[in-house]
């Protein structure tokens, strides 16, 4: 008989990313499109699925979960480090996720301009107030960075996380997705190198995304804790060629967007 020999292709990390931390491996199951494919090897320590000897590129992922949003993922694995396949996931929580009663979040609602409910689109909210930064750079970043040293403001940073670095004077600089971190949680590894410079004292403002459910409502839910019991948030939508943008003023607890979002 031959030696047959196991090869890895992806490795998922999946986070919750309201919490920031690993998931319970019940309340998610994963989906690999194809006939015959290797179920996923499950390491509930880190919170890893491993999936290994996919046959097709790219491969696509679903997500289904009774409390998470659903995702389809589409990893084109020939694009991935061969020596380290890992794909960071933030799971979104869904209308029947259990959200504490005091937890901050805003709610809307998206429509097309025939009045008709839109399912599966993100929405996007993007806290713009520095008091809702939960880091801030202690050296500067230069372009093609994958990494730097964060000193900590408030809350918890999690794999998955995606942030705004704004200069002090509230100027966006980059957009960044958290991959991990370095020998201690103050230094963070970004999944794309920094694009231009970042000077020392920017702000990390955290970027929170959901998806639309079936009658076109979307929550979003602000990770524990905020600084302040009201912080500004920018939502926007970009679905193809339309595009929405609108800021909001959000309050401890619960917040809704009276009118349904239109996208013409």
């Amino acid at each position: 008989m031959g030696i047959h020999k196991t090869r890895c292709s992806v490795v998922l990390l999946l986070r919750d990313a309201y919490t920031g931390l690993k998931p319970a491996p019940s309340s998610v199951s994963l989906q690999v499109e194809g006939a015959h494919v290797t179920k996923p090897i499950v390491k509930t320590g880190d919170g890893l699925w491993v999936f290994t000897d996919l046959a097709r590129d790219p491969a696509i992922i679903t997500i289904n979960s009774p409390i998470y949003s659903k995702q389809v993922l589409t990893i084109n694995l020939a694009e991935l480090n061969p020596l380290d396949p890992l794909v960071t996931v933030a799971l979104l929580p869904g209308r029947s996720y259990p959200l504490p009663p005091d937890a901050t979040v805003l709610t809307g609602r998206l429509q097309s301009a025939a009045g008709k409910s839109l399912e599966g689109i993100a929405v996007r909210a993007a806290l713009c107030d520095e008091r809702g930064a939960k880091a801030r750079l202690t050296t500067d970043a230069l372009p093609g960075s994958t990494e730097f040293e964060t000193a900590p403001i408030l809350g918890r940073i999690s794999e998955g996380d995606r942030y705004e670095i704004r200069s002090r004077d509230g100027q966006v600089l980059e957009e960044c997705e958290i991959a991990g971190f370095g020998t201690d949680r103050r230094k963070v590894k970004v999944s794309n190198p920094i694009q231009s410079a970042v000077p020392r004292g920017s702000l990390l403002l955290p970027i929170i995304t959901a998806i639309c459910d079936a009658s076109g409502e979307f929550r979003i839910v602000f990770r524990p804790p905020l600084a302040s019991s009201t912080l500004k948030v920018e939502v926007s939508v970009n679905s193809g060629q339309v595009k929405h943008e609108s800021v909001h003023i959000l309050q401890a607890g619960r917040n809704s967007i009276q009118d349904p979002i239109i996208l013409t």
